[in-house]
């Protein structure tokens, strides 16, 4: 196997033999426009409950994280050109079973049980810009609901995935529009 004979830049590392050559850094990409929003959740309902806020946060995140106008990180990113600070206020989980008649021509006329959950989250907002100004605050609810399926558990993971996309869409339209009315 012949050696590279090209000496070895100062300060450079080099691969071990075999191994590919790292990737050139590339230019640094030119700077997004859209404005960076930092995401604070926590936990008023059950401050002791350090997951959920954790869970409601990643999922935010991850839901807001590409906007058409706007930009979310978490709530370490640096340099944040707004805040958007969560309370959860309230979490509410209700099983119960409801009875549904059928419209089908082949069934009985009698109602049918089924086992329904219900799951809410009630949180306060706050938007403020990077001097600290606050520029909306408001309140949110979110639920979802469905039949039991798999495990109270399984059905439990389903409806916290449901509930907080629900409230990234509404949460997405009201920053949108506070941060679109303020640049205007």
């Amino acid at each position: 196997m012949a050696e590279d004979p090209t000496p070895p830049t100062p300060g450079a590392v080099t691969p071990p033999s075999g191994a590919p050559a790292p990737a050139p850094a590339a230019p640094e990409a030119a700077k997004d426009p859209r404005p960076l929003v930092r995401l604070i959740v926590r936990n008023d309902f059950k401050p002791q409950d350090k997951l959920f806020p954790q869970l409601v946060e990643g999922r935010l995140v991850a839901d807001l994280a590409d906007m058409e106008t706007f930009r979310t990180a978490a709530h370490d990113a640096p340099n944040a050109d707004y805040v958007l600070n969560c309370a959860i206020k309230d979490v509410t989980y209700n099983a119960s079973t409801i009875y549904t008649t059928s419209k089908d021509a082949d069934a009985s006329g009698q109602p049918q049980p089924s086992d329904q959950v219900l799951l809410s989250m009630d949180l306060t907002f706050t938007l403020e810009d990077r001097d600290g100004k606050l520029i909306h605050d408001g309140k949110l609810s979110s639920s979802a609901s469905r039949e039991i399926e798999i495990s109270n558990e399984h059905t439990a993971n389903l409806l916290k995935e449901e509930m907080i996309d629900r409230a990234a869409q509404r949460l997405e339209r009201i920053v949108r529009k506070k941060i679109k009315k303020r640049s205007s």
